[in-house]
Formats: structure tokens, C-alpha cells, sequence
């Protein structure tokens, strides 16, 4: 979505260095790090914040050296590994969020839950997306992404249904239903409906 960007802030930031005499002119080396980001995405558009990933990471290494300043190569190169590490945390986060999202909601026209009170289930769509009195739809709750158990590649979106429900009143631009029988768990903001077929 070309409406939105991605702005990282760092929260915390640390880098440490201590060293230990081991005698014979040599000593212990030791550096440690942290690092921790917000990862914004923001809508250009709306000049909103639509949600803020934060990801950290540490490191902590040593090295035995000859004198007690030491080579600096050994905590670049840790510096390094922490920052990548973030990035990509970072990213692949982003990814998952966009992932779950799209995949529960394919298109602008998707009919989810609105909010819930008490047995009724109030829906974001009415006339003006075909929703019809007396309609059967399948209610889906969404627990999170699906990996590949071999690549940890991203595969989809784990959903649950949760059980029926039937339209009562449909309005322009929502409608309510009522479940037919007893869900397996309560209707919650976002979950998303479908229409079962042949109803």
C-alpha cells in the first residue's frame, strides 16, 4: 500500500564494555548491547498511526586479548548481528501483521462483526452488501498466522468457526443476527462471517 510507510524509533539503546585482568599481560574482554525499536506504520493518507510493532534485541560477547584495550572488530561485529536481527524481526513482523489482515479481509466488501450485545450480533454490512433477512452465515475467528512447519514461511491465517447465525434485520448500511444454537465461543469485534452455502 503505497498510502503507507514505515517509521522505525529506537527506544533503547545501550552499548557496554568491561574487561578483566587474567594475568601475564592479558585480559577478558567483554562487550554487551541492547537494542529495542518501534516499528510505526503510518497512513500518509489520514495522518494516522495504524499500529507499532516493537522488536529488541541483545548481544553479550567475549574475547581474551593482549592488552587491555583490544581489538574493537569483535563488538562492530556483534553490533552489527543485534542490528540486523531488529531489522528483520521488525520486518518479518510487519509482514505477518499485513498477512493475518489481508487474508481475513480480501476486499473492502468482507462482512465481519461489528460488536456484539448480549445474543445479538451486529454485522458492518446491510443492503448496500447484499446482506438479506433470514440468511445462514458461518462466524470464524482468526488465532493468529499459520507457518510452514519446514520453511516458517507465512501460509495463512488460523480461523476457527465458532458456529451459525441467521440475519434478522438488515439496515442500509449494517444488519444483526442471531446465533442458531450455542457458539463455541463469543462473537468478538472483527471476526469475520460467511454466507454457507445453498442459504
Amino acid at each position: 500500500n503505497s498510502n503507507l510507510i514505515i517509521s522505525p524509533v529506537i527506544k533503547i539503546f545501550s552499548i557496554n564494555s568491561s574487561h578483566k585482568n587474567l594475568g601475564n599481560r592479558s585480559y577478558k574482554r567483554t562487550y554487551e548491547g541492547a537494542l529495542k525499536v518501534d516499528f510505526k506504520v503510518l497512513d500518509v493518507t489520514k495522518a494516522t498511526i495504524k499500529t507499532v510493532i516493537s522488536k529488541k534485541a541483545k548481544y553479550k560477547t567475549s574475547k581474551v586479548v593482549y592488552h587491555q584495550t583490544g581489538s574493537t572488530s569483535t563488538k562492530e561485529e556483534a553490533f552489527r548481528s543485534m542490528v540486523e536481527k531488529v531489522s528483520k524481526l521488525g520486518a518479518t513482523a510487519i509482514f505477518e501483521s499485513a498477512a493475518a489482515k489481508f487474508a481475513m479481509m480480501s476486499d473492502e466488501t468482507s462482512l465481519l462483526v461489528s460488536m456484539r450485545k448480549g445474543n445479538f450480533i451486529f454485522l458492518n454490512k446491510g443492503r448496500n452488501g447484499d446482506v438479506i433477512v433470514g440468511e445462514e452465515y458461518e462466524l470464524l475467528q482468526s488465532h493468529g498466522t499459520l507457518r510452514d512447519p519446514r520453511t516458517g514461511k507465512v501460509i495463512g491465517v488460523a480461523e476457527v468457526p465458532l458456529g451459525r447465525i441467521r440475519i434478522i434485520q438488515v439496515n442500509q448500511r449494517n444488519s444483526i443476527a442471531k446465533p442458531i444454537g450455542q457458539l463455541l465461543d463469543t462473537a468478538k469485534e472483527g471476526d469475520v462471517v460467511r454466507k454457507v452455502s445453498g442459504h
